[in-house]
């Protein structure tokens, strides 16, 4: 049976929503993992934030207590995020096979906004957070048409994406992590 897309299909929002900005995977050990987008794709340096902090963390509208870490890195145009969850509290990243594609990202300066026309587009909010730093983000499941995507609104406003981009470009092609 060929898969239905969610309704409001022609209300799908503009292209003025992306651009995608990151794709990311689950992975079983950050470290491991790292080491191998390093030696096998060229991808690097990485960025890690261990057992990230949130002021607020909601997944299916019930609070969680999910313990996770993330490495970044920019490579070939967009950013590469590896996740590795440490318990097993309810949240969005739980049920998904490791090295499998998770979601893909979008920043945003308009959360609000543009959550807003996720949901007109049929998707539904799965998981919001509130980092210590500020960063807000908020997932949106729209299978089977399109996966999870999540909104990226930074508080920095894109200052450590730069620094990023800045490393990848001047990467020696072998360090493991930035600073």
């Amino acid at each position: 049976m060929a898969a239905q897309p969610p309704r409001n299909v022609s209300s799908y929002p503009p292209p003025t929503l992306g651009p995608i900005a990151q794709v990311a995977y689950l992975v079983g050990d950050l470290d491991v993992a790292v080491r191998y987008w390093v030696e096998h794709f060229g991808v690097g340096p990485f960025f890690v934030q261990k057992h990230l902090k949130f002021t607020e963390l909601v997944v299916n509208g019930a609070p969680s207590d999910v313990d996770f870490s993330i490495a970044l890195a920019w490579g070939g145009g967009v950013q590469i995020e590896l996740i590795e969850q440490h318990n097993q509290a309810p949240s969005v990243f739980r049920g998904f096979p490791y090295g499998a594609i998770h979601h893909v990202g979008i920043r945003t300066m308009r959360l609000a906004e543009d959550a807003a026309r996720l949901r007109t587009a049929g998707m539904r909010e799965v998981q919001r957070g509130v980092a210590t730093s500020g960063t807000v983000t908020a997932f949106f499941d729209g299978n089977p048409v399109c996966g999870i995507v999540e909104l990226i609104q930074p508080a920095d406003g894109g200052t450590l994406l730069e620094k990023m981009k800045k490393a990848a470009s001047e990467w020696d092609g072998k360090s493991l992590y930035g600073i």
